[in-house]
C-alpha cells in the first residue's frame, strides 16, 4: 500500500487508513453526498498534489497532514525543513460498505478515487436535477416515451429512469477521468461492499454431524475491487471494476440496493437488458459479454452451481436495508483481511444520517400500556426492522483490547528470546569453529561473542586473528535463497532449518516448538484447502469445501511426515519443515513485517540499538546519524518491495475462479476437481494421488517462481540477501544480527508468537479507531440538541428527515441545504478524527483544530452559497419565497469574511421549511393515481381483495376530484384540460332537456331528437374514454416499441376523429330543429308569464277583499 515513493526516496509514508460504512436514508442520501465529497477532498490533499495546487477543503487537510509531519519528525530532522521529513502523513480511503442510499454514495465515491477525480459534481448535479419527485414520480411526466413503466403501475417512482441517470452518472465520471489523459487513482488498494436482497432466496445446505439442514440466504452484496497496475510487473490484469467497462454493473448494483419498497421496484437482470438494448446498444453488448465472462463470477458467485427454479436473470433483488442497513459486517471482514506494508493508523467511520435522539433529552414522559394492536404493531413491523450494531462495536472493541495484549505479550517474548537465541548462537559459533580447524584454538573467544571485540570496523573483511568478527561476517553475506556451497556447508551447516525434522527442530529451539509445529501444519493445510476451492470457484460450497479438506489431508500425510525416521525414499516422502519451505507463505510475510516494523522503531525513536536485537551488550543507546537513516531506509523500500510482492502473490492465489493463477493449472491437470472433487477422486481411481501430487507440486512451482504479475518467493528472497550485503558492507554489525535473526532466529521468535496471532484477526496490527458522522456530532454551527423552534421543538438542520425521509425530493432548496450539511458536517467530523482532543499536547493543538474547523466550514459555506444564489438569481426568482432566501445568502456571504461570523452565521441562516401548497397538491394527485393503478396490479376482482381494492379505487377518485375542485384553474386550463368531462356534462344536459320538453309538449319532435342526440353524444363519450383509458394501461405494456406506439397513436387520431364526427352530428341537428326548439321555447315563455300575472291579480284581490 505504501512505500518510500519516487519523489522522496529518503521517507517513509505513514498511512492513516479510513474504512466508511454508510448506512440508508432514503432522500438522506443527498446529505450523504455531501459527505462523500470531503472524504474524497481527504483523500486527495496527500494523493501527490503540491498545496499550490489544491483546491477547496483539500488544503485544510493538506495542512492537517504537513502539521502531523511536523509532530511526527519534531526530533528527527529540523521542522522547517520539508525535504529531510523521514515520515510523511497520507490519507486513505481503502475499504466502503454501503446500503441503500449509502449505496449509492460509496459507489460514486470509489469510482471518484479509483478515476482520480477531484470531485463528485456528477453525482451532485444528479441528486439536485433528478432527485425532484416531479421528475421521479411514475407518470407522463417521467418520460415514460423513454424510460418505460410496467401498466398497471408497479411502484411510485419511475424504476427505468433512476437506473438511467445513475447510468449517466457514472459515464460521465469515467468521461471527466478519461479528459484528464487519464488521471491517476487516488487509492492504490480499494474494495467496495454494495449489499442487496434477492427476494426469492436462494436454499442452500447447512452441514450437520449426521445430515443436512437447509435454508434460504436473502442477503446478497455485490463485491467491487480495484488493485492499481503500478503493482505489478507482469501482464497479468489487476481487478479494477470501476472502469468504465463496469458502468452498468455499477449501476445495476446501485439500482438494486435503492429499490425502497414501493417507491422503485425490484430490479432484474433481464429489466435492465431489455432497457440497454433499446437504449443503450453499445453498453448492451459489454454487459452481455461480460456478463456471461466475468460479472457472474465476480458479483453473482453464490449462485454458480443452485439454480433453485429461478434463472439468474429473473431473480428480483431489492433494497439492501431490508435485512442489513447498516452493513458493518463486510467491512470489518475486509479490515482483517488487510496487510501492513508501513506504520499505520485504522479509522472506521460509520455514515448516520438519522441518529436516535438521547431519551433522557426528551425530559420524563408518562408511562403507559402497550395495547395489543401496539404489541402486534411491534412485532409484525418495528422490532423486526430495528438494527443494532452494539454487537459489531462490542466485537471490535474486543479485538482492540486482543491487539493490545497480543502487542503487550510479544514485547515481553522479546527478553526471553534473546536469552535463548545467544545459546543458539553459541551453539552455531560452535559449530562454525569446529568446522573451520584453523580457527579452532579460539572456541574461548565466544564468551566475546556479543560485545565490541565482535564488530569490525567499518568496511574491514573478515580477519584470521578474529574468529567471531569473521562468523559474523559470514552470517552477514551469505545468501539464503540458494543451496550453500561445499565450502559453506563445510563451515556451518547445523543452521539449514528445512532439512531438519521435528526432534531436531525441539533439540535446537526448545519443548515450545512442538505445539508450533502442528499448528502451523494445520493452518497451513486450511490455507491450501482455501486456495484451491478458490481456484476451482466453489468456496461458497460448504459440502465441496469438506471434501477438498479431506483430499489435501490425505496427500499431506501420504508426502510429509514429522520424523526423519517415516520418511520412504522410494514414495517420494519428505519432512514436514519441507512442506513449510515449499507452501507456507504466511511465514515469510510474517517475518519480513517483523524486520518492517524494528527498522520503523529504530528511525523512529532515533536508536538502533534494537536493530541488535540484544545481541550487541555494549550498545544500550545507539543514535541513528545521518548515513545510516538514509542506509536504513533504502534497505526499508527493499523490505517492503518484497513484502508487497508476497502479499499480491497470496492475493492472486486466494482469489477466486479465473483470476487465480492456479486455477489454470487446475484446468490442464485436474479439471475434473472443479466440478466435484469426491467425484473426481473415485472417477481417476488410481491414477488420482499422482495426478494431485503432480497438482500441488505446480502449485510450489508458482510459489517459487512466482508467475505474470508475481515475483516469486526466490527473487524475493535474493533481493533480501543483496539488500543485507548493501546494509552489512559500511554497517556489518547491525547486518550480521539482523541477518541472523532473518535467516535463524525468526524461527524462534515465531515459535512462541504464532499460537498467540492464530488466536484473532490480528491483520494489520493496529487498534481500530471507531468514530460516527452523523447530524448530532457536528455541533459547531447547529446543535440539534439545543436549537429549538417557537413550539420547543427540536429544529433539524436537514430537510430530507422529513415526511418520513422523503423531504429531500420535494424541493431543490432542501437538497441545497442538505448537500452543504453533509460537507459541514464531515469536514468538522474529519478534521477532529484526524486531530483527536485526547492527543492534544497544548493550547496550539486545540487551536489549530478550531482554526482548521473554521477555515473550512468557511470554505464549504462560500462555494455552496455562491453557487446557490447565482442558480437562484438565474430563474429571477419563481417564488417570493425565492427572493427572501436569495437575500438571505447574499447577506450571510457578505460577512462570511468578518470576525464572528459563525454567530451571524447561527442567526440569520436558515431555508424555508413550509412546503408551497399548489405543485404538492398536483403531486399527491399524481401519486393517488399512481397508487391507484398498482392497486390495479392486485385487483383480480374476486374475493375481498377484489372488494378491498374497489373501495380503495373509489376513495383515490373522491379525493381525486377535491384535490382537482380546491386547485385554482384558468377558463382556458378548463376547456384544455376537461373537455372530455365537458362532453358528458353536455350529452346529459341533452338528454335531459329531451326528457322536459316532452313532459311541457308531448307532441313535440323535438324531445325524440334531443334525446337521440343526447344518447348517441353520450355513448360516442364512453367509447372514446373506454378506449383511452385502455390504451393507457396498456401502451406501456408493450415493450414501448417505436412501431407499436406509432399504431396506438393513430388509433389515438381516429378516435379524435370520430369525435369530431359526434359534434357535427350534434350542430347538425340543432341547426334542423333549431326553429322548432325556438318556438316551443317561445310559446313556453310567454304562457308561463301569462299564469304568473294572472296568480299575482288573484292573490292582490283576495287581499283587497279581506281589508
Amino acid at each position: 500500500m505504501a512505500s518510500p515513493t519516487p519523489d522522496a526516496p529518503d521517507s517513509i509514508t505513514k498511512e492513516i487508513r479510513f474504512a466508511v460504512v454508510m448506512y440508508g436514508g432514503i432522500s438522506l442520501a443527498i446529505y450523504m453526498n455531501g459527505i462523500a465529497q470531503e472524504l474524497l477532498s481527504m483523500v486527495t490533499a496527500t494523493s501527490g498534489k503540491s498545496p499550490d495546487e489544491q483546491k477547496g477543503t483539500a488544503r485544510i487537510y493538506s495542512a492537517i497532514a504537513r502539521r502531523l509531519n511536523d509532530t511526527i519528525n519534531q526530533t528527527k530532522c529540523d521542522p522547517a525543513s520539508e525535504e529531510k521529513k523521514i515520515f510523511r502523513h497520507k490519507f486513505i480511503v481503502d475499504i466502503i460498505s454501503g446500503t441503500s442510499a449509502g449505496g449509492i454514495n460509496g459507489v460514486c465515491l470509489a469510482k471518484g478515487l479509483v478515476c482520480g477525480l477531484d470531485n463528485l459534481k456528477a453525482l451532485k448535479n444528479t441528486w439536485l436535477n433528478e432527485g425532484d419527485i416531479d421528475k421521479l414520480l411514475n407518470d407522463n411526466q417521467s418520460e415514460l416515451d423513454i424510460f418505460c413503466s410496467k401498466e398497471p403501475k408497479t411502484s411510485l417512482f419511475n424504476s427505468q429512469r433512476m437506473y438511467a441517470k445513475l447510468l449517466q452518472a457514472f459515464k460521465d465520471m469515467s468521461d471527466e477521468s478519461a479528459a484528464a489523459q487519464p488521471a491517476p487513482p487516488h487509492v492504490e488498494t480499494l474494495d467496495l461492499f454494495v449489499t442487496a436482497t434477492d427476494l426469492q432466496g436462494i436454499q442452500t445446505p447447512i452441514i450437520l454431524c449426521d445430515g443436512q439442514a437447509r435454508e434460504r440466504i436473502h442477503k446478497h452484496v455485490f463485491p467491487f475491487s480495484f488493485r492499481s497496475t503500478g503493482t505489478s510487473t507482469g501482464k497479468t490484469p489487476e481487478p479494477n471494476h470501476f472502469d468504465s467497462t463496469h458502468d452498468p454493473i455499477l449501476a445495476f448494483a446501485s439500482r438494486c440496493t435503492s429499490s425502497f419498497p414501493a417507491a422503485f421496484e425490484p430490479v432484474t437482470l433481464n429489466d435492465t437488458l431489455a432497457y440497454l438494448k433499446k437504449r443503450h446498444r453499445q453498453e448492451y453488448a459489454t454487459f452481455c459479454l461480460h456478463l456471461e465472462n466475468e460479472w457472474k463470477e465476480d458479483f453473482f458467485n453464490c449462485y454458480q452451481g443452485y439454480t433453485d427454479g429461478v434463472p439468474l436473470e429473473e431473480r428480483e433483488f431489492a433494497d439492501g436495508g431490508y435485512l442489513d442497513n447498516r452493513p458493518f459486517g463486510h467491512a470489518i471482514k475486509a479490515i482483517h483481511n488487510r496487510y501492513a506494508d508501513c506504520p499505520l493508523e485504522r479509522k472506521l467511520l460509520f455514515i448516520d444520517p438519522l441518529p436516535e435522539t438521547d431519551n433522557r433529552l426528551r425530559g420524563r414522559t408518562e408511562k403507559k400500556e402497550i395495547s395489543f394492536v401496539q404489541n402486534a404493531t411491534l412485532a409484525a413491523f418495528s422490532l423486526p426492522s430495528y438494527e443494532t450494531i452494539r454487537q459489531e462495536i462490542n466485537d471490535l472493541t474486543e479485538r482492540n483490547a486482543w491487539v493490545r495484549t497480543v502487542d503487550s505479550v510479544l514485547q515481553k517474548v522479546d527478553a526471553q528470546n534473546t536469552q535463548r537465541l545467544k545459546s543458539i548462537i553459541e551453539e552455531d559459533f560452535d559449530t562454525y569453529s569446529a568446522k573451520n580447524k584453523e580457527n579452532s584454538e579460539d572456541l574461548q573467544l565466544k564468551t566475546k561473542l556479543f560485545s565490541s571485540y565482535a564488530v569490525m570496523p567499518h568496511g574491514t573483511q573478515a580477519s584470521e586473528t578474529n574468529p567471531i568478527a569473521d562468523f559474523w561476517h559470514y552470517i552477514a553475506r551469505q545468501k539464503s535463497s540458494s543451496k550453500p556451497t561445499r565450502q559453506e556447508q563445510k563451515k556451518i551447516d547445523g543452521t539449514r532449518y528445512e532439512e531438519m525434522d521435528l526432534l531436531a527442530m525441539i533439540k535446537k529451539l526448545g519443548d515450545g516448538y512442538t505445539p508450533y509445529h502442528y499448528t502451523k501444519v494445520t493452518a497451513l493445510t486450511e490455507q491450501l484447502v482455501e486456495m484451491l476451492v478458490r481456484a476451482c470457484g466453489f468456496d461458497h460450497r460448504q459440502d465441496l469445501c469438506q471434501r477438498m479438506r479431506t483430499l489435501v489431508e490425505n496427500w499431506r500425510t501420504e508426502h510429509f511426515k514429522s520424523l526423519q525416521s517415516e520418511c520412504a525414499s522410494d514414495k517420494d516422502q519428505q519432512t514436514e519443515n519441507i512442506f513449510f519451505r515449499n507452501y507456507d507463505l504466511d511465514f515469510r510475510i510474517r517475518r519480513l513485517d517483523f524486520f518492517r516494523k524494528k527498522i520503523e522503531t529504530a528511525i523512529g525513536a532515533d536508536n538502533v540499538s534494537a536493530l541488535y536485537f540484544g545481541l550487541y551488550d555494549a550498545e544500550d543507546n545507539a543514535p541513528c546519524d545521518e548515513e545510516l537513516r538514509t542506509r536504513l531506509i533504502g534497505f526499508y523500500a527493499t523490505l517492503v518491495e518484497g513484502l508487497r510482492s508476497l502479499y499480491r502473490m497470496k492475493e492472486h492465489l486466494m482469489s477466486r475462479g479465473r483470476r487465480n493463477p492456479f486455477a489454470q493449472e487446475i484446468d490442464r491437470l485436474l479439471p475434473l476437481l472443479k466440478e466435484d472433487a469426491a467425484q473426481a477422486a473415485s472417477d481417476a481411481d488410481a491414477s488420482f494421488p499422482e495426478r494431485f501430487h503432480a497438482l500441488m507440486k505446480r502449485l510450489n512451482d508458482l510459489i517459487k517462481d512466482g508467475f505474470e504479475g508475481c515475483t516469486g518467493s526466490i527473487d524475493v528472497s535474493t533481493m533480501i540477501d543483496d539488500a543485507f550485503i548493501t546494509l552489512g558492507t559500511p554497517y556489518p554489525a547491525i547486518a550480521a544480527r539482523m541477518k541472523y535473526i532473518y535467516r535463524f532466529g525468526y524461527d524462534l521468535y515465531d515459535s512462541t508468537t504464532f499460537q498467540l496471532m492464530a488466536g484473532g484477526d490480528y491483520g494489520e496490527g493496529t487498534q481500530i479507531e471507531i468514530y460516527r458522522i452523523s447530524p448530532a456530532d457536528a455541533t459547531s454551527l447547529w446543535d440539534e440538541s439545543t436549537r429549538k423552534n417557537r413550539k420547543g421543538e427540536t429544529l433539524s438542520k436537514l430537510a430530507g428527515t422529513s415526511l418520513g425521509a422523503f423531504g429531500g425530493f420535494l424541493d431543490r432548496e432542501w437538497r441545497h441545504n442538505d448537500i452543504m450539511w453533509g460537507r459541514l458536517d464531515a469536514a468538522e467530523r474529519i478534521i477532529n478524527v484526524l486531530l483527536p482532543q485526547d492527543r492534544d499536547n497544548s493550547d496550539s493543538d486545540r487551536d489549530f483544530r478550531r482554526d482548521m474547523i473554521d477555515d473550512a466550514h468557511r470554505i464549504i459555506i462560500r462555494e455552496t452559497l455562491e453557487e446557490w444564489s447565482n442558480e437562484l438569481d438565474s430563474t429571477r426568482f419563481t417564488s417570493n419565497r425565492d427572493g427572501s432566501q436569495y437575500g438571505r445568502l447574499k447577506e450571510i456571504l457578505k460577512d462570511i469574511d468578518t470576525e464572528g461570523w459563525q454567530e451571524k452565521f447561527k442567526t440569520k441562516y436558515d431555508f424555508n421549511r413550509d412546503l408551497e401548497p399548489e405543485p404538492n397538491l398536483q403531486r399527491l394527485g399524481r401519486s393517488s393515481g399512481i397508487l391507484s393503478s398498482m392497486i390495479d396490479r392486485l385487483d383480480t376482482g374476486e374475493g375481498m381483495t377484489g372488494k378491498i381494492s374497489g373501495y380503495l379505487k373509489k376513495l383515490n377518485w373522491i379525493l381525486l376530484g377535491l384535490l382537482d375542485f380546491s386547485t385554482p384553474k384558468t377558463f382556458k386550463s378548463v376547456i384544455l384540460g376537461y373537455w372530455m368531462n365537458l362532453l358528458v356534462l353536455v350529452s346529459a344536459v341533452i338528454i335531459t332537456g329531451g326528457y322536459l320538453i316532452d313532459i311541457i309538449d308531448t307532441q313535440s319532435t323535438a324531445a325524440a331528437s334531443f334525446k337521440v342526440l343526447g344518447f348517441a353524444l353520450l355513448g360516442v363519450t364512453i367509447v372514446i374514454l373506454l378506449f383511452r383509458q385502455h390504451l393507457e394501461t396498456h401502451i406501456h405494456q408493450l415493450s414501448c416499441r417505436k412501431s407499436t406506439r406509432l399504431a396506438l397513436q393513430i388509433l389515438q387520431w381516429g378516435a379524435l376523429a370520430l369525435l369530431c364526427i359526434a359534434l357535427f352530428i350534434l350542430v347538425s341537428t340543432l341547426y334542423q330543429v333549431g326553429g322548432e326548439i325556438w318556438e316551443l321555447l317561445r310559446n313556453s315563455y310567454t304562457h308561463n308569464l301569462q299564469a304568473i300575472a294572472d296568480a299575482i291579480l288573484r292573490f292582490m284581490s283576495g287581499l283587497l277583499q279581506r281589508s
